[in-house]
Protein backbone atom coordinates (compact mmCIF):
# COMPACT_ATOMS: atom_id res chain seq x y z
CA UNK A 1 0.00 0.00 0.00
CA UNK A 2 3.03 2.30 -0.10
CA UNK A 3 2.69 5.23 -2.49
CA UNK A 4 6.02 6.37 -4.01
CA UNK A 5 4.78 9.97 -4.06
CA UNK A 6 4.60 9.93 -0.26
CA UNK A 7 8.32 10.54 0.19
CA UNK A 8 8.56 13.44 -2.26
CA UNK A 9 5.36 15.03 -0.90
CA UNK A 10 6.62 14.68 2.68
CA UNK A 11 9.98 16.26 1.81
CA UNK A 12 8.17 19.11 0.06
CA UNK A 13 5.84 19.65 3.06
CA UNK A 14 8.73 19.54 5.55
CA UNK A 15 10.58 22.12 3.44
CA UNK A 16 7.45 24.27 3.53
CA UNK A 17 7.18 23.98 7.33
CA UNK A 18 10.78 25.20 7.68
CA UNK A 19 10.30 27.96 5.08
CA UNK A 20 12.70 26.40 2.57
CA UNK A 21 10.28 25.64 -0.27
CA UNK A 22 6.71 26.22 -1.36
CA UNK A 23 3.93 23.69 -1.12
CA UNK A 24 1.20 23.36 -3.71
CA UNK A 25 -0.63 20.25 -2.50
CA UNK A 26 -3.82 20.17 -0.50
CA UNK A 27 -5.43 17.88 2.04
CA UNK A 28 -8.48 17.45 -0.17
CA UNK A 29 -6.98 14.32 -1.75
CA UNK A 30 -7.73 12.28 1.38
CA UNK A 31 -11.36 13.42 1.52
CA UNK A 32 -11.90 12.90 -2.20
CA UNK A 33 -10.35 9.44 -2.23
CA UNK A 34 -12.68 8.19 0.51
CA UNK A 35 -15.70 10.18 -0.76
CA UNK A 36 -15.94 12.30 2.38
CA UNK A 37 -16.08 15.41 0.20
CA UNK A 38 -17.12 15.80 -3.43
CA UNK A 39 -14.45 15.67 -6.12
CA UNK A 40 -15.31 19.23 -7.17
CA UNK A 41 -14.71 20.69 -3.68
CA UNK A 42 -11.39 22.56 -3.61
CA UNK A 43 -12.06 24.63 -0.47
CA UNK A 44 -12.45 22.11 2.36
CA UNK A 45 -9.44 20.14 3.49
CA UNK A 46 -9.43 17.10 5.76
CA UNK A 47 -6.50 16.15 7.97
CA UNK A 48 -6.73 12.45 8.83
CA UNK A 49 -4.23 12.71 11.71
CA UNK A 50 -0.86 11.02 11.93
CA UNK A 51 -2.09 7.50 12.72
CA UNK A 52 -4.46 7.34 9.74
CA UNK A 53 -2.07 9.18 7.43
CA UNK A 54 0.77 6.83 8.41
CA UNK A 55 -1.39 3.78 7.80
CA UNK A 56 -2.59 5.07 4.42
CA UNK A 57 0.96 5.99 3.38
CA UNK A 58 2.99 3.06 4.74
CA UNK A 59 0.49 0.22 5.18
CA UNK A 60 1.17 -1.97 8.22
CA UNK A 61 4.63 -0.41 8.59
CA UNK A 62 2.83 2.67 9.99
CA UNK A 63 3.82 1.57 13.50
CA UNK A 64 7.48 2.46 12.89
CA UNK A 65 7.00 6.24 12.42
CA UNK A 66 4.34 6.30 15.16
CA UNK A 67 6.76 4.74 17.67
CA UNK A 68 9.50 7.18 16.61
CA UNK A 69 7.16 10.18 17.01
CA UNK A 70 6.03 9.06 20.47
CA UNK A 71 9.57 8.37 21.70
CA UNK A 72 10.78 11.74 20.40
CA UNK A 73 7.78 13.42 22.05
CA UNK A 74 8.56 11.81 25.43
CA UNK A 75 12.22 12.82 25.16
CA UNK A 76 11.20 16.43 24.46
CA UNK A 77 8.72 16.40 27.36
CA UNK A 78 11.47 15.13 29.65
CA UNK A 79 13.79 17.93 28.47
CA UNK A 80 11.20 20.63 29.17
CA UNK A 81 10.24 19.12 32.53
CA UNK A 82 13.84 19.70 33.63
CA UNK A 83 14.01 23.22 32.17
CA UNK A 84 10.93 25.03 33.43
CA UNK A 85 8.41 23.83 35.97
CA UNK A 86 5.05 23.25 34.29
CA UNK A 87 6.30 23.91 30.75
CA UNK A 88 5.93 20.24 29.82
CA UNK A 89 2.13 20.66 29.92
CA UNK A 90 2.33 23.37 27.25
CA UNK A 91 4.66 21.22 25.14
CA UNK A 92 2.33 18.21 25.52
CA UNK A 93 -0.57 20.32 24.20
CA UNK A 94 1.54 21.42 21.22
CA UNK A 95 2.52 17.81 20.46
CA UNK A 96 -1.08 16.58 20.70
CA UNK A 97 -2.14 19.38 18.37
CA UNK A 98 0.58 18.32 15.92
CA UNK A 99 -0.56 14.70 16.05
CA UNK A 100 -4.01 15.58 14.76
CA UNK A 101 -2.43 17.38 11.79
CA UNK A 102 -0.26 16.04 8.97
CA UNK A 103 2.96 14.10 9.53
CA UNK A 104 5.26 16.85 8.11
CA UNK A 105 3.62 19.40 10.42
CA UNK A 106 4.35 17.16 13.40
CA UNK A 107 7.95 16.57 12.27
CA UNK A 108 8.52 20.32 11.91
CA UNK A 109 6.92 20.99 15.29
CA UNK A 110 8.97 18.34 17.09
CA UNK A 111 12.24 19.58 15.60
CA UNK A 112 11.43 23.21 16.40
CA UNK A 113 10.54 22.59 20.04
CA UNK A 114 13.50 20.21 20.45
CA UNK A 115 15.86 22.87 19.09
CA UNK A 116 14.34 25.53 21.37
CA UNK A 117 14.63 23.19 24.35
CA UNK A 118 18.28 22.44 23.59
CA UNK A 119 19.04 26.16 23.21
CA UNK A 120 17.33 26.89 26.54
CA UNK A 121 19.33 24.08 28.14
CA UNK A 122 22.58 25.58 26.82
CA UNK A 123 21.62 28.98 28.22
CA UNK A 124 20.87 27.34 31.56
CA UNK A 125 24.25 25.61 31.57
CA UNK A 126 26.32 28.66 30.64
CA UNK A 127 24.63 31.28 32.84
CA UNK A 128 26.46 31.42 36.17
CA UNK A 129 24.44 30.23 39.13
CA UNK A 130 24.78 33.65 40.87
CA UNK A 131 22.84 35.32 38.04
CA UNK A 132 20.03 32.76 38.07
Amino acid sequence: QFSPDTISNSVQRIGYVFGISGYEGSTNEFGRYYDFISSSNFFVGINPGIVVESFLSFGWFYLIPIIIFFELSFAILHLYRKLLFGSDIFIAILVLHGMQMEIPYLVGLLFKIALLGLLLRLVEIYIPSRVR
